[in-house]
């Protein structure tokens, strides 16, 4: 991360300046707290809608089976993904929003779970 960069992270993961999470049991019962873990559900819900189209768009995606044991396998695995990135949001532009928004219900939520 840079500068003001940060992560929403589940609560797994400690509070830092990179990153979010929501709150734990108890915390998450305080009204201040539950509206803010509800506005942060909100955030992940929108996430994996987008990454349900891309996966449902780029089967390739689904399951991207490359060994990543270095520094140039994990860029070469990050350039793969953002190549389907960026074809996807020109498909979205050239063929209209609503194509791209076909590719989300090929992708359930099971299949989420599952990937």
């Amino acid at each position: 991360f840079q500068g003001d960069e940060f992560a929403w992270v589940d609560s797994a993961y400690p509070p830092t300046h990179h990153t979010i999470p929501v709150h734990k049991q108890p915390a998450s019962q305080l009204p201040e707290n539950a509206v803010f873990d509800k506005t942060a559900s909100n955030v992940q819900v929108w996430s994996e809608h987008c990454m349900g189209a891309l996966k449902g768009h780029w089967q390739c995606l689904r399951a991207l089976r490359v060994n990543i044991n270095s520094k140039h396998q994990h860029l070469e695995a990050c350039r793969w993904m953002t190549i389907a990135i960026i074809l996807h949001n020109l498909v979205i532009e050239v063929e209209g929003a609503s194509q791209g928004a076909q590719f989300t219900s090929l992708h359930a939520h099971a299949q989420e779970e599952e990937d």
